[in-house]
């Protein structure tokens, strides 16, 4: 007999799950009805350009395999964290891309909250916990940080709905259930954020060991998972596929050391987050100073602005994991050793999050490099998501029973006031009443005090008293059995999480950050074909003058200095910036991080080489091919310049003058020399370098006639043989054709593609053929087909013994 018969359908539109979407809506309201928009983090400085980049892309009729305005050119499809292939991309087609962004975020978050419900709802709670559930998942400190993060928030949803479609696969057994987990595995990969699938297939994994109700022996259970995830990553092959290349020859297959790995590990002095909201101060004020966490936590800024989960849900978690026995045979779906199995993943998750804190963490990574891959240990949190999510649905209704396990609670709820509720009470005494004691208590744990973290820790603290003692109360009473004390301890858990969530995603009126900059104007007159670089100093720099402490005023300095790699989010090819997510060709990474380091005069030459026409500086130049053409006005005291680099050649050029190494390190000792000149020689790594070289001194032609994303195409006029630099990153799937025919390339100046130039005139085309994503398209189009027939094969099986 199974578990729920209402169909999901109906169970979407009960009362529980229509006031989430309430909540989500009025928890957004601004953004969703007054205009405003997110901007906070790598929102505006990534993801928004990158799905701009896509919806153009595709509104021209282009596939955007190529993206030119980053690292000097890199990837675009191939690149999982652009989420290229996720549907929410339909958005930035039909709406404009900031109110695109507000609906995909909004969406997801109130899709997050429903999959939760729909959860708790198939496994036999009632609407009142399973709201709860909901609001849980959904607006939790973990959650709400992971606006900020676009990839993670899209994934999230995923979790609970993939364990709900393996939980009925195995109850039910039938075939749509298998079809629905295959599109939501695939759907979470898709997003964006591969360490999600990864936690989603932990969870489901383990959940589907520890389930009931299933006629299929737990054995085959686990073997029918493995085939699925199996089958996920053939049919996402044209994803997986060029990432895989994409991760091979970038900077993070570089750098898998412990120290690369453990950053941003939790320190365990941030753990009393966990139950006091913003334990660690204000994050989205513009004075960075507000955050008196910044001591503690890597560069100075957390991962997650929120690990806030509050003292009720995480005591009804405790309660829903160690409560004896079902509520009623209804809800043998959750039985004891299930519920304990979420709980031990809840707590391995706060356990493995603290990475580089934990004794033998070196070790570890030593052992299994590979790790090095899945950045930020501080993820591992996400393992304990769902747990939460469902233990404390499973403790709210465990505290209306009216049975031993009622008693269970009690003493569970004492217990908890005694190890939380006094410890906080106490420290918010001590904050009160004790200077001195509130002094040593701020060293300990942010190596710093002050009046202003000692009146933010009061208020925290008086929060989380509040909360707790108000649920409390509901808690007492629930044994009386009102229809509206679930409901009430529910109301308690969304005013906890929304009061302590709305601190930390700012929105922004969508005019603030909408105009173009004219440091964008200035650097667009200038760079023509060629590139932009932003020097990176000073990296402490902040404005000075500003009209409010809001952190909007920074990030809308940022985009009037174009700070960092900003210039690509108005399409300005830029090179040798940051390496934001570590997907920067290793080559590129490295060369990245040698020209940063290097005076000016020693600095120019490789800008050159990249063709980089337009510098923004703070600092004051006297060389002579740098010409000052502007000054951008922005909100610091210190004014930065606007430089044209007069001894950038084009990109594509013809050269008469090579010279022969054999690796790297010579490419760049041969640069680095006097006299090298990019727009008359070239250091070259390959066959060519033997090639005769003429001593024709008469000019060569280049006239680029078309370009796209993918593709570019040059009409070359040159009265003798030379080398023909095209300026172009070489990566594997990039082509050269002259006159058609097929030519061989060689590596120029460390990174650029380059050939053989006739004397005559000759059409060179470039064009990128990423043969990977064909052949993962391939791989995907077999699996699916695969994964068809033998689910039909499975099901005549099936039907025939019946």
């Amino acid at each position: 007999m199974d578990l729920h018969p209402r169909p999901l359908s109906r169970i979407v539109l009960e009362k529980g799950s229509l006031l989430l979407v309430g909540l989500v809506a009025g928890f957004f309201f601004r953004a969703l009805f007054l205009g405003e928009t997110f901007f906070f983090r790598d929102l505006y400085k990534y993801y928004l350009p990158q799905r701009a980049l896509l919806a153009e892309a595709l509104a021209n009729g282009e596939i955007p395999f190529w993206n030119p305005f980053l690292h000097g050119g890199s990837p675009f499809l191939a690149d999982l964290n652009t989420g290229s292939f996720y549907p929410s991309n339909l958005l930035y087609l039909v709406l404009e891309p900031r109110r695109a962004m507000v609906w995909e975020i909004v969406l997801h978050v109130a899709a997050a909250a429903i999959a939760a419900y729909l959860l708790a709802r198939v496994l036999g709670l009632r609407q009142a916990e399973s709201t709860a559930g909901g609001v849980v998942f959904a607006f939790c400190g973990l959650s709400l940080s992971s606006t900020n993060f676009l990839g993670r928030l899209l994934g999230a949803p995923y979790l609970p709905l993939s364990i709900l479609c393996l939980h009925l696969a195995f109850r039910r057994r039938q075939q749509r259930w298998w079809w629905l987990a295959l599109v939501v595995w695939v759907l979470q990969l898709l997003a964006g954020a591969p360490e999600m699938i990864v936690c989603g297939l932990l969870g489901a994994f383990g959940w589907i060991l520890f389930m009931r109700g299933s006629e299929v022996p737990a054995g085959k259970r686990a073997a029918a998972t493995i085939a699925l995830g199996i089958t996920v990553a053939g049919v996402t092959a044209f994803q997986l596929l060029p990432f895989a290349e994409l991760v091979s020859l970038s900077s993070r297959s570089a750098s898998l050391g412990t120290e690369a790995v453990g950053f941003w590990s939790l320190d365990p002095r941030r753990l009393p987050e966990l139950v006091i909201p913003g334990f660690l101060g204000p994050t989205t004020t513009f004075e960075l100073t507000d955050y008196w966490g910044l001591r503690i936590v890597d560069l100075g800024y957390p991962y997650f602005l929120s690990l806030y989960v509050g003292m009720v849900a995480l005591v009804l978690a405790l309660i829903g994991g160690l409560a004896p026995k079902p509520l009623s045979p209804a809800s043998d779906a959750i039985p004891l050793r299930l519920r304990r199995f979420l709980l031990v993943q809840m707590v391995l998750g706060m356990v493995f999050c603290l990475g580089r804190f934990l004794p033998g963490f070196e070790t570890l990574v030593q052992v299994f490099p590979v790790l090095g891959l899945f950045r930020y240990p501080t993820k591992a949190l996400t393992l304990a998501m769902v747990p939460l999510a469902i233990l404390t649905a499973y403790g709210a209704a465990v505290i209306r029973s009216s049975d031993r396990r009622r008693r269970f609670a009690s003493r569970t709820l004492a217990a908890a006031w005694l190890a939380l509720g006094l410890p906080t009470a106490a420290t918010l005494v001590a904050l009160i009443l004790s200077p001195r004691l509130a002094e040593r208590l701020q060293i300990i744990f942010f190596e710093t005090s002050s009046p202003q973290i000692t009146a933010g820790l009061r208020g925290a603290f008086f929060h989380a008293l509040a909360i707790a003692a108000a649920a409390t109360l509901v808690a007492v009473a629930a044994h009386r059995r009102r229809s509206w004390q679930p409901w009430a301890l529910t109301a308690i858990l969304a005013l906890d999480l929304t009061i302590a969530g709305a601190k930390i995603i700012p929105t922004a009126p969508a005019g603030v950050l909408t105009p173009e900059p004219k440091a964008a104007q200035d650097v667009r007159e200038i760079v023509d074909s060629g590139r932009f670089f932003r020097d990176p100093k000073p990296p402490s720099l902040v404005p000075s003058t500003v009209p409010s402490n809001d952190i909007l005023w920074l990030y809308r300095w940022n985009q009037e200095v174009l700070r960092s790699y900003l210039g690509a989010a108005y399409s300005l090819p830029m090179i040798f910036h940051d390496d934001f997510n570590k997907l920067a060709l290793r080559r590129v990474s490295e060369l990245t991080e040698a020209v940063r380091g290097m005076p000016w005069e020693r600095r120019l030459p490789f800008l050159s080489s990249a063709s980089v026409r337009a510098v923004i500086t703070h600092q004051s130049s006297t060389l002579p091919d740098l010409e000052r053409v502007a000054v951008v006005a922005n909100d610091s005291s210190t004014p930065f310049y606007v430089y044209r680099n007069a001894s950038a050649p084009e990109r594509a050029r013809v050269v008469r003058v090579w010279f022969a190494v054999d690796s790297e390190r010579d490419a760049l000792a041969a640069m680095s020399a006097s006299g090298f000149d990019p727009a008359q020689h070239a250091v070259v790594e390959g066959e060519l370098a033997s090639r005769p070289q003429s001593e024709c001194s008469a000019p060569a032609r280049v006239e680029l006639v078309a370009a796209s994303n993918h593709r570019r195409r040059w009409r070359v006029s040159a009265p003798c043989t030379g080398l023909l630099v095209l300026g172009e990153v070489l990566y594997p799937g990039w082509q050269a054709t002259v006159d058609g025919r097929p030519m061989p390339v060689v590596r120029a100046d460390s990174l650029w593609a380059a050939l053989p130039a006739e004397a005559g005139d000759q059409e060179v085309e470039w064009r990128y053929v990423p043969r990977i994503f064909w052949i993962g398209l391939a791989i995907s189009l077999l699996t699916l087909a695969a994964f068809a027939v033998g689910l039909s094969w499975l099901d005549s099986r099936l039907t025939s013994r019946s």
